[in-house]
């Protein structure tokens, strides 16, 4: 492969240095329909804070005085948890559901107020580190012994799954039917343990297919009596592209005949129609469809026994930008049978939010419909949409009561036999304030009757906050080798392992391969091997979670060697960038999770040689003057992950300020999504800097290492603190390295040390202050 010259490299800058889009991370939308009278207890089968998830319940008290809420959350283990919650009169309350109860726990919800009040459970999530969205429910009012969903799929790239609560005190046994499409019926029996929750993973029973009978509808009874409560949630990649993840609380009984407030034909939406029809008989089905012009239109169709239908409603109304292709919807049967009927819908709003939504229709029209969820803050955007299924004109009120107690009430007429959408933006505004959070209640005047749903789309950003921790360059081959078979392969770390295990995750150059064969590349001066079993105790000892090898030393005893040393990196349970078996696997990020956050590790070389780097059928590192690679990897894994993380082998030796290839490389990498670059190689520590509001730490310096300068030896420990937007704050640590081992420096060597870096920040342009004996900014 021929070499790249740094001049090239700067001309290739101006083009491939176009912005790229802020990616959010977990975009999507989600919908609830409205509930017809407050109570004092609610039931939420469905919830988790494992990795990925964050949980939500909001409470809406719609009376003038004060009232209390004891939340009671119900463990996969049988524990529980209990939280008591003051609220507002005529207000809402925003209950953390990871806050209450931690980390990684799967979880079900019984709340009891001492007046009647409204609960939400919106939960956002990035499902299996590559699925975003977020899905909400209303509460179940009370626990029963039959609950019924009409949707369900186990087609390829959608994962169903029935989530049952047991509140009472004693075990109950539970039965789940699946009615499939193609008519037949397969069961599964349970026991739900008390007070606790179990999830049913449909394809374990199902499987996968792409026909109709891996589309189905569910079925929950109680064999024994014992009331349950039950929530199906389904994650997926409609069309492989719109991923998301809807749920929806299950009907409570068959019924003649379900309403839909919302629905769109417009480009970027796909709406269905379930109906499941757990009868005996055929049912015979008729759907209206209520257009936003005021027009209906109707059709028919039958659901055989025991079984499920789906409505592809754009085969009858077609596709088009306008009003005439809004709707609203009745389904109801005409031979005297019942059905369940639900509405999923699939989107990508404003073509870049992409998810799904879905509910169980309302059963009847009311006068009245809560919602407790809502918000205009910035990355929402929420809409009412409101049903008139009526022969007459409705008169309408929506009172917002909003977040910090205050109210506003806004009136609207709606048509006969028709819907209407209200965008709340319009109304409250935008800000990131707590006046922008908002529930809400829908009022139809004068005996009018109604139904209403509220549909919100969201560019949303975990609330997760993690830390990591950056050094330099660690060798434990070559002249290192000597030092730790005398004192142990934990002696490096033994001073500063609190510190890199104290954060979420460590990152190390790792200079050198790990290996027991190969030979030193003939010419090279230095050439550095460690021996495998050292990586256990950086991982242990040292914390080390990811490791680049795209540097000078990966095949310094060969092509093998760097195979080797990538293998014992995986034995060992530490991820790897840079470098792979052949230019795909090389170029490939590394994904770890950050506290539910999915971060992508990339890494590239650019002083090494032109013959080591990575090609088809060749073991080798990641070019850095590949620039178009480079710009397309950024962009790749920011659609992929949350945060994005490049790492540059790169600079001078001995030089303690960036050369222009160093600067322009990261800002190549920022550009296209990095929210933070890593460098190394000079092995000695250069300042940090911000570009367009990213970080670039430009060396990092030497670690683990036998420096052949006391230059050298004055190194720095970097912890960066992030959340899900990026970098919130840095702390940087002086460290001094003797015998191959770091340790933190302290006194005034210690201070005159930090101090030097904090003056090559300055420089950069960061304002770095040094306080005892450790730098921070911002």
């Amino acid at each position: 492969m021929k070499r790249i010259t740094t001049a090239t490299v700067m001309a290739l800058l101006v083009i491939l240095a176009l912005p790229v889009a802020a990616f959010p991370a977990w975009n999507g939308g989600h919908i609830v329909a409205g509930c017809p009278s407050a109570a004092r207890t609610w039931y939420f089968a469905e919830g988790t804070t494992r990795s990925g998830f964050n949980e939500w319940v909001c409470l809406l008290n719609p009376n003038e005085a004060a009232t209390t809420a004891d939340l009671k959350y119900m463990l996969a283990d049988g524990q529980t948890i209990d939280k008591s919650y003051s609220l507002q009169g005529n207000s809402r309350t925003t209950v953390d559901v990871n806050s209450d109860v931690g980390a990684g726990k799967d979880v079900s919800i019984k709340i009891d107020a001492a007046a009647p009040v409204v609960a939400e459970r919106p939960i956002y999530f990035r499902y299996n580190g590559t699925l975003t969205g977020g899905h909400t429910v209303l509460g179940a009012s009370a626990p029963r012994t039959e609950w019924y969903f009409a949707e369900g799929s186990c087609r390829p790239g959608f994962d169903t799954y029935v989530c049952i609560q047991n509140p009472s005190v004693s075990d109950a046994r539970v039965k789940v039917t699946y009615m499939l499409g193609s008519g037949g019926v397969e069961t599964k029996e349970l026991e739900v343990g008390k007070r606790s929750r179990s999830t049913v993973v449909s394809k374990e029973q199902l499987g996968e297919g792409d026909d109709p009978a891996h589309d189905f509808s569910i079925k929950v009874e109680s064999l024994d009596g014992s009331p349950v409560v039950a929530e199906r949630p389904m994650y997926f990649a409609y069309k492989g592209a719109w991923t998301g993840g809807h749920d929806v609380m299950g009907a409570a009984a068959p019924a003649r005949t379900f309403y839909f407030a919302e629905g769109s034909c417009r480009p970027g939406f796909d709406p269905y129609i379930c109906i499941q029809n757990p009868g005996a008989a055929l049912a015979r089905v008729k759907v209206t469809y209520m257009l936003g012009t005021g027009e209906t239109r109707t059709q028919s169709l039958t659901v055989g026994k025991r079984s499920r239908a789906t409505v592809v409603v754009k085969q009858l109304l077609g596709e088009y930008d306008d009003q005439a292709h809004d709707f609203s919807a009745r389904v109801e049967t005409t031979n005297g049978t019942t059905i369940i009927a639900e509405r999923p819908m699939y989107f990508a709003y404003k073509g870049a939010w992409t998810g799904g939504h879905d509910v169980v229709g309302a059963p009847a029209p009311a006068r009245t419909f809560y919602f407790a969820e809502g918000t205009c803050r910035p990355g929402f955007d929420p809409y009412i949409c409101i049903q008139n299924p009526g022969a007459s004109p409705a008169e309408v009120n929506i009172t917002y009561l909003l977040g910090d107690g205050g109210s506003t009430t806004r009136s609207l007429a709606i048509a006969a036999a028709s819907r209407q959408t209200v965008e709340v933006k319009q109304v409250l505004g935008e800000a990131n304030d707590d006046s922008h959070d908002f529930s809400l209640r829908v009022e139809a005047l004068e005996g009018g009757k109604i139904v209403v749903e509220r549909p919100m789309y969201f560019d949303y950003y975990s609330t997760a906050r993690w830390s990591l921790t950056a050094v330099g360059d660690v060798n434990l081959g070559g002249d290192v080798s000597p030092t730790l078979a005398a004192r142990g392969w934990a002696w490096p770390w033994s001073t500063v392992g609190d510190l890199l295990r104290s954060t979420t995750l460590t990152f190390a150059n790792l200079e050198c391969t790990m290996s027991y064969t190969g030979s030193p590349v003939p010419g090279k001066t230095f050439t550095f091997r460690g021996d495998p079993a050292a990586l256990a105790a950086m991982r242990d000892d040292g914390g080390v979670d990811v490791v680049s090898q795209a540097n000078n030393h990966a095949r310094d005893y060969g092509a093998q060697s760097l195979l080797d040393s990538l293998s014992y990196l995986d034995a060992a349970g530490i991820k790897h960038c840079g470098a792979g078996a052949d230019y795909a696997s090389a170029y490939r990020p590394a994904y770890l999770d950050a506290n539910g956050l999915r971060v992508a590790f990339l890494a590239y070389d650019e002083i090494g040689y032109s013959s080591w780097y990575a090609d088809t059928g060749f073991p080798g590192v990641c070019d850095a003057t590949n620039t178009g690679q480079l710009a397309q990897d950024v962009r790749a894994a920011r659609e992929a992950a949350d945060m994005v993380v490049v790492s540059f082998h790169w600079g001078t030796e001995r030089k303690t300020t960036p050369d222009p290839i160093q600067t322009s490389l990261a800002r190549l990498a920022i550009d296209n999504g990095a929210d933070l670059v890593l460098g190394h190689h000079p092995h000695v520590a250069q300042g940090f800097e911000f570009y367009n509001g990213k970080l670039i730490a430009n060396s990092l310096g030497n670690f683990v290492f036998n420096p052949g300068s006391e230059q050298g030896r004055y190194t720095i420990l970097t912890r960066f603190d992030m959340d899900s937007r990026g970098f919130v704050g840095a702390s940087v640590r002086p460290v001094y390295i003797s015998n191959c081992r770091p340790q933190l420096m302290g006194g005034a060597e210690g201070d005159a040390w930090i101090s030097q870096v904090a003056a090559l920040t300055r420089a950069l342009g960061i304002g770095a202050r040094v306080e005892d004996g450790v730098m921070y900014f911002p």
